[in-house]
This record gives structure tokens, sequence and C-alpha cells, in this order.
């Protein structure tokens, strides 16, 4: 291939990955409070389908908490609840009484920011979702192709009945992502899955965001400027519990229109 048509290819390839997709996942005019406390305040944000999100901004800003009221986990903490708004999955808001919350859940799967094997076998995390929702049919071969498909399996395949709490940091991290792939989910949330994990394992993980990409929506919560540039098609930036910006890559982390955007992502504020 000539420089000329290596170029021009490349450009095709980056005009294909930033190109509009239909939102699969979107929040509307989204509140929530923990204990009285503003948290969310009408927050709008759409993620497409087959791209990665990253959700930026500065501790504290309200993006964990997005992230739970995506899957519906925000319940789950004690004093936590959505105040105001929707999140529609595929035009249907998940938080319609007719839809079962634990749909939801398996629907929108969920890596957090700490590798979390239960203390059992490999075998047996890499199943424990998929048996609770009645997929595992033949388990071996399904635990095979999660494990196969975050790369993990040739790593542990002699091992399966040992514990996972056995396991590296990183390597805990791709069990707990291929327990999340198991459930065959549309949508993986992911809360600043490297930050517990050396250069290395960070890598691996970042590889198999935008390899996933391919077959998943993904939204990931990071603090990391540079991660999110690697990895990300589209950002929204956050800003106490508000979306100061939102738009492509491009737009928000090398071309900000905000201000506050804007040193942030150049390094000027924290």
């Amino acid at each position: 291939m000539t420089s000329a048509a290596a170029s021009e290819h490349a450009a095709v390839a980056r005009a294909a990955r930033h190109a509009p997709m239909p939102a699969v996942l979107e929040a509307r005019s989204l509140s929530a409070a923990y204990s009285g406390t503003v948290r969310l305040a009408d927050v709008t944000a759409a993620f497409e389908r087959n791209r990665v999100t990253a959700i930026l901004g500065p501790s504290g800003c309200g993006k964990s908490t997005l992230l739970r009221a995506l899957n519906r986990t925000l319940e789950l903490i004690p004093g936590a609840r959505l105040t105001a708004g929707r999140v529609l999955l595929n035009g249907r808001n998940v938080y319609d009484p007719a839809v079962p919350t634990g749909l939801v859940r398996a629907q929108i799967g969920v890596l957090q920011q700490k590798p979390t094997p239960f203390p059992m076998s490999i075998l047996d995390n890499a199943l424990f979702g998929a048996r609770y929702h009645g997929l595992a049919h033949d388990p071996a071969a399904h635990a095979r192709t999660y494990l196969e498909r975050v790369g993990l399996w040739n790593e542990v395949n002699y091992r399966l009945g040992s514990s996972a709490l056995a396991l590296s940091g990183g390597q805990q991290q791709r069990l707990c992502l291929a327990r999340t792939l198991a459930v065959q989910p549309s949508i993986i949330l992911m809360d600043e899955p490297c930050s517990a994990l050396d250069p290395r394992a960070s890598g691996v993980i970042e590889a198999l965001i935008r390899e996933l990409a391919r077959e998943y929506t993904i939204v990931i919560v990071t603090h990391n400027i540079a991660q999110a540039r690697r990895v990300a098609d589209r950002c929204v930036f956050m800003l106490d519990g508000e979306v100061l910006a939102a738009g492509s890559r491009d737009e928000v982390m090398e071309h900000p229109m905000h201000p506050i955007v804007r040193d942030f992502v150049t390094g000027q504020c924290g």
C-alpha cells in the first residue's frame, strides 16, 4: 500500500469511527440525590451503539452516580434515589415498574473500579451470573467462550478449579469482565476499570475495550485524560452533577468550547 493510499485508508477509518450511530441508551433529564444532597442535576446524555463513551470530570462530579443510575444499581445504595428523569434502553424507560430490574442489570452489565472476584473457583466465577440467568446450558463451553473473549483462557484453563483470588489483579479484572460478558449484555458500564491496575494490565484492558466496542456499547468512567484519548469515540464532561460538554472525542477533548473543560483536558485544573 502506498503512503497516499495508507493515509486515505486511515482517514476513512477515523471517519467511520466517529460517524453518528443510533443511541441505544439515553439519560433524559436525570436528577439524583444521596440523603438529600443533589448528585445529578438534569443530566441528559446519549450513548451510541458500538461506541465507547468516556464520562470525564473531577472527583465528586457525579460520574459514578450517573453510571449507577443507568443500570439501576443506584437504588442499592442506602439513601440514594433518582428524583427525576428517565433512562431509555432501546427507547424503553428502565424505571418503568413493568420492566424487571434484573433484566435491566443483565442487559446493562458493569465492571467495577476494583477487581471483585468472588471467593470461589475461576470456573464458578466465570459462570456465576450466567447460571443465575439460566444461560449456561453447556457450562464448560460457555465459560471457555468468555474466558477466551477476554484473553484469559490460555492463562487459566489448566487451573479452572483454583481460587480466583489467587489470580493477579489484571487477571482478576479480566475474569470479572468475562463474568459480565457471560450474562450476554448489550451494554457494558466500566467505572474506572484500570485505576487499580499496573500499566501493563491497564493496556490489556484498554485493548479489550476497543475490541469489545465492535459488539457492545461501552460507557467508561475515567479521570485519566490520556486513557480517554486512547479508547473513547465520544465524551461527556461533568461538573457538580451537570453535563458541561458532550460530543465526539475531538469536540470535547481537542477543541473544547467551555473554559472549564478546556482547563481540565489540558491539565490546568484538577
